[in-house]
C-alpha cells in the first residue's frame, strides 16, 4: 500500500503509454479497440499483484477511486489516449488506458468508478523515493461512474422499498397478535349463587302495566 500525497506529486513525471514497448504494440492496440460488451472478470488489486501470468491478456473488471489524469496525442498506429490513475479499495494504485474519445464529461478525482479493459502488465512509477509497480489494464471505453444514477430515482427507489418493508413488518405484527387473541381460552365466568329469582311487583299473578292486579287508589262509590 502506498501513501497518497507522493503519489500525487509523481505520478506526473510517468510517461505516455505507460511504460509499453515497442514489441507490447499490437496488443495494446489490441486492447483499445476490444469489444466493450466482451465479458469482463471481477477482480481486486491483489489479485493481479499475486497472480499477475492468471490474468494476463485477459479482460477484467476494476473498481476505485479517480486519483489523477493524463492524456496522449495519437501517434503512429495508437489513437489519442487518456491514462487515468486511480486508487483501489486496499489504497494501491491502479492504471487505466482507453481512447481519449471526449464522449462526454469524464468523472473528477475522488469519483469512485468501474472499468473494463485487458491487463497486460504491470508497469513501473516512482514513488517517492521508491520504484513501485501498478497493474496495466487497457480498454476500448472510458471509466464509467459507479453512482450515475439518476439521484431522484434512487431515492423514489429506496422510499418504494422502506414502504413495503414496513408493510410486511406491520402484516406480521397482526398476523401475530391476531393467533395470541385466538390461542388464548375464554374466559370462565365464575361460579356465583345468584339465591332466588326477585320478584317485582310485576311479576305477581295479574300484574304489570294495565293490569287487574293493580291497586287502585280512588273515592269508593
Amino acid at each position: 500500500m502506498i501513501g497518497l500525497a507522493p503519489v500525487l506529486a509523481v505520478l506526473a513525471m510517468v510517461g505516455d503509454d505507460a511504460g509499453i514497448s515497442l514489441p507490447e504494440i499490437p496488443a495494446y492496440k489490441a486492447a483499445l479497440e476490444a469489444d466493450p460488451a466482451a465479458t469482463a472478470v471481477a477482480v481486486a488489486f491483489r489479485d493481479l499483484w499475486q497472480r499477475p501470468e492468471e490474468f494476463r491478456g485477459r479482460r477484467v473488471r476494476v473498481e476505485g477511486t479517480v486519483t489523477r489524469r493524463f492524456r496522449a496525442p495519437a501517434s503512429g498506429r495508437l489513437p489519442p489516449r487518456v491514462e487515468v490513475w486511480i486508487t483501489a479499495a486496499s489504497g494501491d494504485l491502479i492504471c487505466l488506458v482507453h481512447p481519449d474519445v471526449r464522449a462526454g464529461p469524464e468523472p473528477a478525482a475522488g469519483t469512485s468508478v468501474r472499468f473494463a479493459g485487458t491487463f497486460l502488465k504491470r508497469v513501473s512509477y516512482q514513488g517517492g523515493d521508491v520504484a513501485r509497480l501498478a497493474p496495466l489494464i487497457v480498454g476500448p471505453g472510458a471509466p464509467v461512474a459507479i453512482d450515475s444514477g439518476p439521484v431522484g430515482a434512487g431515492r423514489q427507489g429506496r422510499a418504494t422499498l422502506d414502504w413495503a418493508v414496513g408493510a410486511v413488518l406491520a402484516a406480521g405484527v397482526l398476523l401475530f397478535l391476531g393467533r395470541q387473541h385466538l390461542g388464548r381460552p375464554a374466559p370462565r365466568r365464575a361460579d356465583r349463587d345468584l339465591g332466588a329469582r326477585p320478584e317485582f311487583l310485576d311479576d305477581r299473578p295479574g300484574g304489570g302495566p294495565g293490569g287487574d292486579g293493580d291497586e287502585r287508589v280512588g273515592d269508593e262509590g
